[in-house]
């Protein structure tokens, strides 16, 4: 294990949310962050850890990404995609609008209640996926969305029907406050995606080219294979939803599994938080460290090795497979750096 840190060239790097929804060239020779304050991309060369640039975009006009991001993804190393509920913009690296899509309408094959989430590319401009949650039916799907002809076709996932079951709603005074539990989450490899969940230790296998989905579980020797279900499902007080936020945490989480090319295997960290009296100012309980695992799987998502990693002991933010090592974010005084792990199994 080693650390390094990026040369920030004299600027201000976007380190808030350690990353989320930061993106990697497909070469994982660049780190892309958008910078929701000044609205900007930021390019970093992982290979020389220094900033390469930063693009300036607008809000409005023309050339306007909209004044609220919801993610963004990058298309072929040379384009972005903004996302905005289920708006997309197709935007240059120089800032200008390319192409502007709406999927908000049922002609696109969404329903009034059904959210498309975060979109990435897989092969060509045509054939983005995502997520389609129903709020009405809790029905999951993997969505196949046609950008150009702004239109949605779907493929059921009925092995996730039950996340239902481990989401708590926070119910003030007879209304609806928010909510908490799981979520699918999508990765990919050179060859699938991959759709699992924070709860369970599932699977499915999506292959785009052949339209293949296949459905797995894995068991583990080391963790639990699925969280405990909840003992209610509507908090009635800020206690017991923070109560329910706690006991989630202290229970398995699993993080999305990443591909290595250099080995040729998936990683995948699990973790588990441990709490300690002390508490924020509206009464949460806080993390004072956490339990982190690791698991190895081959290209087909079988188990080759698993073991706990006692030099981390924080749930780990940003992450990804580079030359071989598992490069982990970490916010070193306010400047960007990485944690490296070196694996042997």
């Amino acid at each position: 294990m080693d650390t390094v840190v990026v040369d920030a060239r004299n600027e201000f790097l976007f380190l808030n949310g350690s990353l989320a929804g930061a993106s990697i060239s497909q070469n994982k020779e660049l780190l892309y962050v958008f910078n929701r304050i000044e609205i900007a991309l930021e390019i970093i060369d992982l290979n020389n850890l220094i900033l390469k640039e930063k693009i300036q975009f607008e809000t409005e006009g023309p050339n306007g990404i909209g004044p609220w991001i919801s993610a963004f993804s990058i298309y072929k190393d040379d384009k972005i995609i903004f996302h905005t509920n289920n708006r997309y913009g197709l935007f240059d690296f120089e800032g200008k609008k390319i192409q502007d899509h709406h999927f908000d309408s049922v002609s696109s094959g969404l329903s009034e209640v059904e959210y498309l989430s975060r979109l990435f590319n897989w092969d060509n401009e045509n054939m983005h996926f995502g997520i389609i949650s129903n709020s009405v039916s809790d029905s999951y799907y993997l969505g196949h969305v046609d950008i150009q002809n702004e239109k949605v076709a779907r493929v059921p996932l009925q092995k996730f029907k039950d996340l239902k079951d481990y989401y708590v709603t926070w119910s003030r005074n007879g209304q609806v406050s928010g909510g908490f539990g799981p979520r699918i989450q999508i990765t990919q490899s050179p060859e699938k995606l991959i759709l699992s969940s924070d709860y369970a230790n599932k699977f499915y296998l999506y292959h785009p080219d052949s339209m293949d989905l296949i459905f797995k579980t894995v068991e583990s020797s080391l963790v639990p294979n699925q969280k405990e279900l909840p003992s209610f499902n509507i908090a009635e007080s800020t206690e017991e939803y923070h109560s329910f936020q706690q006991t989630y945490f202290e229970d398995i989480n699993f993080l999305p599994p990443f591909w290595d090319e250099t080995r040729k295997v998936f990683y995948r960290f699990s973790f588990k938080e441990i709490y300690g009296d002390k508490k924020n100012q509206y009464g949460k309980a806080i993390s004072s460290n956490s339990q982190v695992f690791l698991t190895v799987f081959d290209k087909d998502l079988n188990i080759l090795s698993e073991t706990r990693v006692r030099e981390l002991n924080k749930k780990p933010g940003f992450h990804f497979a580079k030359d071989g090592q598992i490069w982990i974010f970490e916010n070193l005084e306010d400047e960007l750096g990485f944690v490296r792990l070196s694996i042997d199994f």
